[in-house]
């Protein structure tokens, strides 16, 4: 079985707003169960993107890593160069930097579980514990605490303003402004938890 998403923008437009951006990952994400959520930016329309890892024969998720995580390189400015590089994907790898500082996650199983499960904990969200779970037809279910209970996560979109530049370099971190945790929940309501960061 395949284990990458359809990583070209199917639509293959320009985006131009985050509801169009939107409506692209909710049809990425029917197209491809595998898909658990997303993150967007208020930076640029690039994507970081949590894939379930299946083994080879489908039997399980990877006990190693349960959840693969990369880049949807989709700014307007990225798919034009790489479409004039002939490049067929809009996948990239996440580096080490951002795995570790941003975007990436820890996993563990959960023994407990009659199912197939593994709790995980976002680098970006660090109080938050999530789950992956396999139910027995093997369809996944992805839930993330929010507004205090576990909610089946659709995507996360961080604000931020991006340091003071010094002859065209940073001279530290973006700064978070709020976060926006969009998730349904046990009534197949879409709840929205907003998030200010305290400056």
């Amino acid at each position: 079985m395949s284990q990458s998403i359809a990583s070209v923008n199917p639509l293959n437009v320009e985006i131009k707003s985050y509801d169009q951006l939107n409506d692209l990952l909710k049809q990425l994400k029917e197209e491809n169960p595998n898909i658990l959520f997303t993150i967007t930016r208020s930076k640029n329309f690039n994507v970081i993107a949590y894939e379930a890892n299946w083994k080879a024969d489908r039997s399980g998720l990877n006990p190693d890593q349960p959840i693969k995580v990369f880049w949807l390189s989709w700014a307007p400015e990225l798919m034009k160069q790489a479409r004039e590089q002939g490049k067929s994907t809009d996948r990239e790898d996440i580096s080490f930097v951002e795995a570790t500082m941003a975007y990436g996650l820890s996993t563990e199983r959960v023994v407990t579980c009659a199912d197939e499960m593994y709790s995980f904990h976002l680098v970006a969200c660090k109080t938050r514990k999530g789950f992956v779970r396999v139910k027995n037809d093997k369809t996944l279910e992805c839930t993330l605490e929010v507004n205090g209970e576990q909610m089946n996560i659709v995507r996360i979109h961080i604000d931020s303003t991006d340091p003071v530049s010094f002859f065209g370099l940073p001279t530290g971190f973006p700064t978070v402004n709020f976060t926006d945790l969009v998730a349904v929940n046990a009534h197949n309501e879409l709840i929205t938890e907003h998030h200010v960061v305290q400056k």
